[in-house]
């Protein structure tokens, strides 16, 4: 009788768990959901687990000039239809957001907002063209010049979009440049 009562609660259990492969709503499908525009950078943030905004770094020696390429994705299954125009601003409040969530949540370090004799950014407006999913955009930097006792950082910010969804996270990048 046990060996029965046994088998019947296995088979019973086989059929609910056979049930549950034929609801599909649990199934992801990319399809479903819109494409984000946000800067994108293969390598891994320096700015701690949590950050509102991502701090990618990079480096250099003291020289004249240093060109940093930030690349602007246009991510997710979709593909881009029409050309999309995106307007791009620096952004101090993102850098005091970010400053503040250090300070009082996260402890990490803090940086300063670069003076604008530090950079040059003149291409404030850029394209995403039809067919396309990427594009990049370039800041010159002046690293002979910098001061070399403060951390400094470039808030860039995706200000507007011709269409498209803005990344809530990784429409911000904190483009810090340290110099050897």
């Amino acid at each position: 009788m046990k060996k029965n009562f046994l088998r019947i609660c296995v088979a019973l259990l086989g059929i609910t768990l056979v049930a549950c492969l034929d609801d599909d709503k649990y199934a992801l499908d990319p399809s479903g959901t819109e494409n984000v525009i946000e800067f994108y950078d293969p390598s891994v943030p320096t700015s701690p687990s949590g950050a509102i905004y991502p701090v990618w770094t990079a480096t250099t020696e003291v020289q004249s000039s240093f060109v940093l390429e930030q690349t602007i994705s246009y991510s997710g299954p979709n593909s881009n239809n029409s050309d999309i125009d995106l307007t791009l601003a620096i952004d101090p409040t993102a850098l005091e957001a970010y400053n503040q969530q250090m300070i009082n949540d996260l402890h990490g370090g803090t940086y300063t907002l670069m003076p604008e004799a530090y950079y040059e950014f003149t291409e404030t407006t850029i394209t995403i063209p039809k067919g396309q999913k990427k594009v990049t955009t370039s800041i010159e930097f002046f690293p002979d010049q910098f001061d070399l006792s403060k951390s400094f950082v470039l808030p860039l910010r995706i200000a507007s979009s011709s269409e498209g969804t803005l990344s809530a996270h990784f429409s911000v990048a904190l483009l810090a440049v340290v110099v050897k």
